[in-house]
């Protein structure tokens, strides 16, 4: 019985750690990083989406990802997005969205609903989008 509580600790703590090295990841990536509940709901940004928006964290919790809609893209692009998503499929398009000051920025983002990646309950899916800093994957060229 000791030796089952004791393993069970060693595996919370190990999972702990594995936890804060991601959260340590996801907070300090280049990469804008975007978490909404089953609804569409923001339940987290990082760091990266706030420098690259111009909102903050406290701003975009509880609104949806269409506060960066620009209008630039149709109901069909969103139908598409929607419908890969809900099916558990990765979706990768360019985005052209709005920062919070009104300037378009053009972004490749990577959709998925992470639910189907643990196998978890549908009612605890939520859906996760990253947008690579292009910034930081470009050379740098002498002119």
């Amino acid at each position: 019985m000791a030796a089952a509580l004791q393993q069970r600790q060693t595996d919370a703590e190990r999972a702990a750690e594995v936890m804060r090295k991601l959260w340590s990841a996801v907070e300090q990536t280049a990469d804008s990083v975007i978490i909404t509940n089953r609804e569409g709901i923001i339940e987290y940004v990082n760091p990266a989406f706030e420098r690259e928006t111009g909102y903050r964290l406290d701003e975009v919790i509880g609104r949806t990802p269409g506060i960066l809609k620009s209008g630039q893209h149709g109901k069909p692009f969103y139908a598409q997005m929607w419908e890969a998503i809900l099916a558990g499929e990765v979706f990768r398009a360019v985005f052209i969205n709005r920062k919070r000051m009104g300037r378009s920025i053009t972004k490749t983002r990577t959709s998925r609903r992470s639910g189907i990646m643990r196998g978890t309950s549908p009612t605890s899916c939520r859906w996760g989008a990253i947008s690579p800093n292009a910034s930081a994957s470009r050379p740098l060229c002498a002119t």
